[in-house]
């Protein structure tokens, strides 16, 4: 039996945007999925909008973690963790946007 399946799409705001780097954060939107569950379409989306070539895509979950999402030319390859100093960095560095 093939069941039919929904794509899943995610809810984020950009936080910060560098030559280097796109910081997102998880909306935590009950309407949508995660931007852990829906990595495809997050950076697909970002793909859209911004050359990723060259830019590490970075998002805060829902937890207030801050990971990596990995890509090739727009597309989702993996996840890579922060380390506790990466972690400490972009902590401060939103903190110092409000």
């Amino acid at each position: 039996m093939i069941y039919g399946r929904q794509r899943m799409q995610s809810s984020f705001t950009i936080l910060c945007e560098t030559d280097t780097f796109i910081l997102i954060r998880d909306n935590d939107d009950p309407e949508c999925a995660s931007v852990t569950n829906a990595a495809a379409f997050t950076i697909e989306t970002l793909a859209q909008s911004f050359d990723l070539t060259n830019r590490r895509v970075l998002y805060q979950d829902t937890m207030k973690r801050f990971d990596e999402l990995c890509h090739d030319d727009g597309k989702f390859t993996g996840f890579k963790a922060l380390s506790q100093s990466q972690q400490q960095f972009f902590g401060a560095l939103l903190a110092n946007h409000k």
